[in-house]
C-alpha cells in the first residue's frame, strides 16, 4: 500500500505544473500587455509620421516612451528587466503579444466601424 501511495505521490508531483518565480522587479504580465501595447501604438505613429521633420519624430517617439512609463507609473529600467525576462520565456512572451495583438486587432475593428 505504501509503495502505491509512493507511486501515486511521485504521479501528482511530476505532473504538477511547474511554478515560475518571477523576480519581483519585473512587471505583471497584464502591466506589461499594456506597456507594450502603448509602446506599439507610439511607434506606429512614428512610422506614419517619420517623412515628415525626422529629428522632430524621433524626439516625439522618446518623449512618448518617457510618457508611457510616467504614466504606467514604472521607470523604463524596469520595462527593460522585464522585456529581458520574458524574452528568456519565450512561450510567455508569445502569449503576451498574442493578447497585445488582439488587443490592438479589437481597437482597430471599433474604429474600421466608426
Amino acid at each position: 500500500m505504501k509503495l502505491n501511495l509512493s507511486i501515486l505521490l511521485c504521479l501528482l508531483l511530476a505532473c504538477a505544473e511547474e511554478k515560475e518565480n518571477i523576480p519581483q522587479d519585473i512587471l505583471s504580465e497584464k502591466e506589461f500587455i499594456v506597456a507594450l501595447k502603448a509602446i506599439h501604438l507610439a511607434e506606429a505613429k512614428f512610422k506614419v509620421q517619420k517623412n515628415k521633420s525626422m529629428e522632430k519624430v524621433k524626439n516625439e517617439l522618446s518623449d512618448s516612451y518617457t510618457l508611457i512609463y510616467k504614466e504606467l507609473n514604472f521607470p523604463e529600467e524596469v520595462f527593460k528587466k522585464t522585456l529581458d525576462f520574458y524574452i528568456q520565456n519565450p512561450e510567455k512572451l508569445e502569449l503576451i503579444y498574442d493578447d497585445v495583438l488582439e488587443q490592438l486587432t479589437n481597437e482597430q475593428s471599433t474604429l474600421d466601424q466608426q
